[in-house]
């Protein structure tokens, strides 16, 4: 199994395994003008975790104001939502990049 040590600048490194091969993914959606959005990929599974990063400016301008996080995970899909607290949701037009990791 494929092994990478990331060092934190703590001076304990930190062992990450099973990057590679059928315990990873990428990906891109589009949020929803709603509160949640649904991320549908063969790749998501029960145990992955999911890592957004925003590629456009609203996406971003989202992140900084918002707590956004996703909510569920079941095989198959991710439910991608942002809290309630504050004024506003997503407009629709937000896009972000993913990328899936499961332990295997």
């Amino acid at each position: 199994m494929p092994t990478a040590v990331a060092d934190h600048g703590i001076g304990n490194p930190v062992q990450v395994v099973g990057i590679t091969g059928t315990g990873f993914g990428t990906g891109t959606f589009t949020a929803t003008a709603s509160i949640d959005t649904t991320i549908t990929d063969s790749a998501i599974q029960t145990n992955s975790q999911i890592v957004i990063f925003p590629t456009n400016g609203p996406a971003g301008e989202l992140l900084r104001l918002k707590s956004c996080f996703i909510t569920s995970i079941v095989a198959g899909s991710a439910e991608f939502s942002v809290s309630a607290s504050g004024a506003g949701s997503p407009g629709g037009d937000e896009t972000f990049a993913y990328i899936v990791l499961t332990e295997s």
